[in-house]
């Protein structure tokens, strides 16, 4: 509203002196008190005073001067002509000070619009967003993660029946693992390819002798056996769109021997566990589970898992 005020004054002021411009002859008038004196100076202002003998005037420039009435010639009354240059000056005057204040009200309001830009940007990167940002339609991801396997309850029971049948599951594996594959806002799946060096409490080849210890045949499995798991590898995510989501995954694979010697004794692996994921664009997963290993004799070995990972 102030700058349309101000606008409107720039306008009516330019206006005026254009007129000012059309009508050159035209001049303000107004009159003036003129003294003049017998030794011929004339006197002009306003006549502010008066004795018995003595008279003031306030001159134009705003002195004051006291005459002697003996010297007085006369005394009249004249119009004060105003010349058109100070007419236009006065005109031009008027229109700077509007133009000032346009000016001023435009660099206010420039100020309050990059403030509040400001405010605005300042809202939007404080503000907590809970919307999921997550692209829709399906994406490729990767997980690489390494796995500690610690084997729990009891082995299950060698060739024979001997004492070694209650043997302690003292199992445990070490693998690293790759899985690409597609996901879409909560669910993925992908395939998986591993190494896992299994290491045996017991040689699974092992006989009882006959006090009932365990005597190893010639020409038996190692007790340390590497194996390259294959399979698939299935994942779900409760807060995708967050900096931290809880997941489930589930893994199922053949564990193929690399062993020349034990080259048929590969097994089926199952691995369900449940864990966090951490970060957006690179995460990074820790994750709790089972892992179990079942023989082409259907017997199971037991472990418990800790896995931790990256996604990207």
């Amino acid at each position: 509203m102030k700058r349309y005020l101000c606008t409107s004054l720039l306008c009516l002021c330019c206006i005026a002196a254009m007129c000012a411009q059309s009508f050159p002859h035209q001049q303000q008038q107004q009159e003036e008190d003129v003294v003049y004196l017998k030794d011929g100076g004339v006197l002009r202002g306003e006549i502010i005073g008066k004795t018995a003998k003595t008279g003031r005037i306030q001159l134009r420039d705003g002195s004051v001067f006291v005459y002697q009435k003996s010297n007085i010639k006369m005394i009249a009354k004249e119009l004060l002509m105003v010349s058109e240059q100070s007419a236009k000056m006065d005109s031009l005057k008027v229109v700077s000070i509007a133009k000032k204040i346009v000016a001023e009200e435009s660099e206010i309001q420039r100020i309050e619009e990059d403030m509040r830009a400001f405010q605005n940007l300042l809202n939007d990167n404080s503000e907590v967003k809970h919307v999921d940002d997550e692209p829709e339609g399906i994406r490729l991801y990767s997980v690489l993660d390494v796995s500690l396997g610690i084997g729990f309850g009891d082995l299950p029971t060698p060739q024979g029946k001997s004492s070694l049948s209650a043997t302690n599951n003292n199992d445990r594996f070490v693998d690293v693992r790759y899985v690409v594959g597609g996901r879409g806002r909560c669910f993925g799946m992908g395939v998986s390819l591993g190494i896992q060096q299994l290491y045996r409490a017991i040689n699974p080849s092992a006989q009882p002798d006959s006090s009932g210890s365990a005597r190893v045949e010639q020409g038996s499995a190692p007790p340390n056996l590497p194996f390259l798991p294959l399979g698939l590898d299935m994942r779900m995510e409760f807060m995708p769109g967050s900096a931290a989501s809880l997941f489930v995954s589930a893994n199922a694979a053949y564990a193929i021997s690399l062993s020349a010697s034990n080259s048929k004794n590969g097994y089926f692996v199952a691995s369900p566990a449940v864990g966090l994921r951490f970060g957006r664009t690179m995460s990074s997963l820790l994750s709790a589970g089972f892992q179990f290993n079942v023989d082409k004799n259907g017997d199971v070995t037991n472990f418990f898992a800790l896995r931790f990972g990256l996604v990207f």
